[in-house]
């Protein structure tokens, strides 16, 4: 029952958080329940290893290596739970993702809200959909401890408190991360999408209206142009830093051009048409189920945040330079 206790609360408790307006808070709903998801599959598996200790005539379907890479490996974990139609193929995909984001938010605090946002949808409806049916994960529960999550002993009496009833009404009841009327998940993702490459379009009309105030030898610079230069160093930049700390001036300009010129020619062009082929692609987004609209996100987010912090970068630097440029002008008044 202790066991029990514990999930039940740990739930709660995220829930609380993730209803919460309030982006620190909802960091610490996502870590609850991607954490939740990981010790209840692991104890699953746990319990799958058990069953192929009981089948001696046999050899074993997971040897002492595996196992051991099942338990610490959460890819691997994940791996095995759709072997073992614990969860499906599309689901493992989702929750890869959702422990991305959790990673990120764990070790750096650092995500974006609305990928945050994303995530906690798809790991509500993951523990809806399956936590009736893993209940505690374990076949044996004590009943050392009161559930305090049951008011009716008479219909939660015995073993019922870890029930599928008992854990469907425990989620009905206590569970509620989000609101009934907010946006799905493939809008979400359509929305983030179309926000980046929209403000990527603003950044790239500043450039093309006002490039002569950056230099001269960007001109006829079209996109293209701007995203080669400026991701350079958005790519290289810790790099270059490195290089920089550890060479006399002449070596790091020998070795910074011998980079630059290696980006070249690793460089695919883009076409100038490429942002409205983007967002023509963005739209049709939210159309799509849960599991589609995320792997086209997996499919656009690297090319997506390329375009958007390299033009950022651009137009920053644009940006300084008018900036200099009227306070040269002010000092000669």
């Amino acid at each position: 029952m202790k066991r029990v206790v514990l999930l039940k609360t740990q739930l709660v408790e995220a829930a609380k958080l993730a209803v919460c307006n309030d982006f620190s808070k909802q960091r610490l709903a996502v870590i609850l329940l991607d954490n939740f998801i990981e010790i209840q599959l692991s104890e699953l598996m746990k319990k799958q290893f058990a069953y192929d200790d009981c089948f001696t005539s046999r050899p074993p379907k997971f040897n002492y290596t595996l196992r051991k890479k099942i338990l610490y490996n959460y890819d691997d974990m994940l791996k095995a739970c759709e072997s073992e139609k614990l969860i499906i193929r599309e689901e493992r995909e989702i929750l890869i993702f959702c422990h991305d984001v959790r990673n990120n938010l764990y070790h750096q605090s650092k995500e974006e809200p609305l990928i945050t946002t994303i995530a906690l949808k798809f790991l509500n409806a993951i523990i809806l959909k399956y936590q009736p049916d893993w209940r505690s994960g374990r076949d044996f529960m004590t009943m050392n401890i009161k559930d305090p999550y049951v008011t009716n002993d008479k219909t939660q009496s015995g073993t019922a408190s870890n029930s599928k009833d008992g854990w469907t009404e425990f989620l009905s009841k206590y569970f509620i991360c989000l609101p009934g009327d907010s946006k799905t998940v493939p809008a979400l993702i359509s929305e983030y999408l179309l926000t980046k490459v929209g403000t990527a379009k603003d950044y790239y009309q500043f450039l093309t209206d006002d490039h002569s105030n950056l230099s001269q030898s960007t001109e006829n610079w079209e996109l293209n142009e701007f995203l080669m230069f400026y991701s350079f160093y958005n790519v290289k930049e810790f790099e270059l830093k490195n290089l920089k700390l550890g060479s006399d001036s002449t070596s790091y300009n020998k070795a910074h051009k011998e980079m630059i010129i290696a980006y070249k020619n690793n460089w695919t062009y883009v076409k100038s048409e490429r942002l409205n082929m983007l967002e023509g692609h963005y739209k049709g987004i939210g159309a799509l189920p849960g599991h589609k609209a995320l792997s086209k996100f997996i499919q656009f987010r690297t090319e997506i945040n390329m375009i958007h912090e390299a033009l950022h970068k651009a137009a920053s630097a644009l940006d300084a330079e008018i900036e200099t440029q009227i306070e040269r002008l002010r000092e000669r008044e």
